[in-house]
């Protein structure tokens, strides 16, 4: 639930709140999560271990390859999650989630008055054992559609949640 004592001029730690010289609220946060922390582990070991195999052996298979750009995706990802960032970015009319590193990454636009809601949602195509990991921040739109955020703490996901419906004067879930 929503915590009466949130308010948009003191988000929690991680995340800033500002406003562009064209009027738009910009809200950046990392992405960084437990899961990447061990993903990244995993990568370490992962590509460490395909590395003394071809030093060992002496030869580079091509029965390998799928091995290696599986290491390279996952320590890939990890980077993303470690170095990665969230904006959205709400202006008149028009509102964008930003998610990549630097200005790689991907951005997905929807118009403000098609925000039909926001809240967290259980999500059933992404990846985790634990329901709680499948809980994301969502934007859905009028269409159907929806915006997933990536995986974020849940203070961060709670005070998102407060502060998208109070910019978009939308009903919070």
């Amino acid at each position: 639930m929503i915590n009466d004592e949130l308010s948009l001029d003191h988000p929690p730690r991680g995340i800033r709140m500002e406003r562009s010289l064209d009027g738009d609220t910009i809200i950046r946060m990392p992405i960084l999560t437990a899961i990447t922390l061990i993903m990244f582990l995993f990568a370490l070991f992962w590509n460490g271990f395909i590395a003394f195999y071809i030093i060992k052996e002496d030869d580079f298979g091509l029965f390998l390859v799928p091995f290696i750009t599986l290491g390279l995706y996952t320590l890939f990802s990890a980077f993303v999650g470690i170095f990665g960032k969230c904006e959205i970015r709400l202006g008149v009319g028009e509102g964008s989630v930003f998610t990549g590193i630097g200005s790689i990454g991907r951005t997905k636009r929807f118009a403000l008055q098609s925000v039909k809601s926001c809240g967290i949602k259980f999500c059933s195509r992404v990846w985790g054992q634990n329901p709680d990991d499948r809980l994301r921040l969502v934007i859905e739109i009028n269409d159907g559609h929806t915006i997933r955020l990536p995986g974020l703490l849940e203070v961060h996901q709670t005070w998102l949640v407060f502060a998208l419906g109070k910019l978009l004067n939308r009903p919070t879930e």
